[in-house]
């Protein structure tokens, strides 16, 4: 009876061909293994104090904040997971990435609501699914422009920078506007409750009052840039200061119109512009003279590209205030060595050069401006009106005021 029912199995097998027990047993792998294939789940486990917390904990946080962890591609700088967590009193917390790989640097970028964005010194890979990373053990493990200290020091303890409310990247009077209304109301939002006591009073307006005098911004890595481009004919010079790409020259783009005349072309082949003293060699030395909508090309959306090459911009407000904190408010830094005082130990090489002067159709006038230096930016007030960044190139001190649109003022020209 065995020596049968072996005979009968045996003849079972011959009977399947070769490729289809190939292809069953092929099956039955694949399903083996799909059944424990798991997805792949990479560990950071990160430590960072928030400076105004820790400060009012004495030796811990006072709470157990919320952050958001990013990792940013090491070359391109751009964003490839984020992921949210809570930071325990200690400062330390755990995110967990599933598209991010081994071996591949990434930068660590934390956010919060209360802080400063802050980027870790150099990018780092993940070993065997693992990385851990200290902000706290010194000013050295943030990323520094060289413009200012990139954390405040506690007790020993490297910490984020409190106060930027409005999260515009830098702690100005601006970031006032909500501690101050929930402060005047006994309201409380925990977006205002910057050192994380749990109300919204007069504490939380110390920590953006000593940081908005001390120029706190956030300080961001930049990308590799080529030295110059070709614009309209002209060549331009790039020079980075801080984490900012600027034109080392005013735009010298358009054509020529008579003073006294509004600039209305739209296009990059109607472009208009005045020229000192309506001499078109004026304009080879100090760059054209625009009217604000004219080098906006007739836009009103901060941060437009305006007159400006591709992957370029007419500066926002908030960007010359980055370049203000960036040289310390020192404009002669600014300045070309030999107009006037200045130093130029920026390279930003701005002229004391010609502005023109608008104050109806019937009256108008070229200033000379021989000691001072006026750019536009992209920002308005009013309809009418829209911010400008001057200086003087006999004081120390860069100014930001709203002046009348119809001005015409040099142009320069930041990277995206």
């Amino acid at each position: 009876m065995k020596i049968y029912i072996m005979s009968v199995f045996l003849l079972f097998l011959t009977a399947i061909p070769s490729s289809a027990q190939t292809a069953h047993l092929s099956k039955i792998k694949s399903s083996s293994t799909n059944s424990l294939k798991k997805e792949t789940t990479l560990n950071l486990t990160l430590t960072a104090l928030i400076e105004a917390m820790y400060v009012t904990g004495r030796t811990a946080m006072s709470t157990t904040p919320e952050v958001t962890v990013e990792l940013h591609n090491a070359s391109t700088l751009e964003v490839v997971e984020s992921k949210t967590a809570t930071l325990s009193t200690e400062g330390v917390g755990s995110f967990l990435f599933t598209t991010v790989t081994n071996g591949t640097p990434y930068y660590i970028v934390v956010k919060s609501l209360t802080t400063v964005e802050i980027w870790s010194a150099a990018a780092h890979s993940f070993i065997a699914d693992t990385l851990s990373y200290d902000f706290t053990s010194g000013v050295g493990q943030a990323y520094t422009d060289g413009s200012m200290n990139p954390m405040g020091v506690h007790s020993g303890k490297a910490c984020i920078y409190s106060g930027d409310v409005n999260q515009d990247g830098q702690v100005t009077s601006d970031d006032f506007t909500g501690v101050d209304n929930d402060n005047s109301n006994f309201d409380y939002h925990i977006a205002n409750d910057v050192n994380g006591d749990g109300q919204v009073t007069s504490d939380d307006f110390t920590w953006i009052d000593n940081n908005n005098t001390n120029f706190v911004a956030k300080q961001v890595p930049t990308r590799a840039s080529s030295d110059s481009l070709s614009y309209a004919g002209q060549t331009y010079h790039i020079v980075q200061i801080g984490s900012q790409y600027w034109l080392k020259e005013n735009l010298n783009v358009g054509t020529r119109i008579d003073g006294g005349v509004d600039q209305t072309g739209i296009g990059p082949d109607n472009i208009n512009k005045y020229c000192y003293m309506d001499q078109d060699d004026n304009c080879n030395i100090y760059g054209g003279l625009y009217q604000w909508n004219e080098a906006m090309q007739f836009s009103s959306t901060e941060k437009a590209q305006g007159i400006c090459p591709n992957d370029w911009h007419i500066p926002t407000l908030s960007e010359f205030n980055t370049l203000i904190n960036t040289v310390n408010n020192d404009n002669l830094a600014l300045i070309e060595i030999g107009q006037g005082n200045g130093t130029n130990t920026s390279g930003f090489s701005a002229l004391t050069e010609p502005y023109f002067l608008y104050f109806s159709s019937d009256f108008w006038m070229f200033y000379d401006g021989d000691y001072s230096s006026n750019f536009w930016s992209s920002t308005s007030t009013v309809p009418s009106e829209a911010y400008e960044m001057y200086f003087y190139n006999a004081s120390s001190s860069i100014n930001l005021t709203s002046i009348g649109n119809k001005y015409g003022f040099a142009v320069r020209c930041v990277k995206n």
